[in-house]
């Protein structure tokens, strides 16, 4: 197979919307409040996953100091994160969050296997809710350069 020039060959093959759910975003406990199983590549090469995130978070009667949003594969550590402008984080009030967060590109993670995608929140010091009305994120899996040596 000839080389992929950024995606040309093979735009994305996979998109899948997934509605979040109401979960208690716990202080220092990093939480998963969106999640897709089954996401796999359909031939071999580098592929990356790019997630459009909408997320909307209920601060409690005491603001987290910092909240932090994040890209897992499979239940592995944070692949890119996202973190939120601390001037945002206001107590008792619901907030929008939309963001884009990508994967790294590999040549194995996504083939010939597939992959588990989940956002997590991470709050500090107090809690935040994730709220199921609205919450959501559109994953599609993409092809990226190959590279020779």
């Amino acid at each position: 197979m000839p080389g992929n020039i950024y995606g040309v060959a093979f735009p994305a093959v996979h998109a899948v919307q997934q509605a979040g759910t109401t979960t208690s975003l716990v202080a220092g406990t990093e939480t998963v409040f969106i999640t897709n199983a089954n996401i796999g590549a359909v031939t071999q090469g580098n592929w990356y996953v790019m997630a459009f995130c909408t997320a909307i978070i209920l601060m409690g009667p005491t603001a987290p100091t910092a909240l932090k949003f994040a890209l897992t594969l499979n239940g592995g550590s944070d692949n890119q994160t996202y973190t939120v402008n601390p001037n945002t984080l206001v107590a008792s009030t619901y907030q929008t969050y939309s963001f884009v967060i990508c994967s790294n590109s590999s040549a194995t993670v996504f083939w010939p296997s597939v992959v588990t995608v989940a956002i997590t929140g991470l709050a500090s010091t107090t809690a935040a809710t994730s709220q199921a009305a609205g919450t959501q994120a559109q994953f599609l899996l993409c092809r990226s350069a190959d590279s020779y040596v």
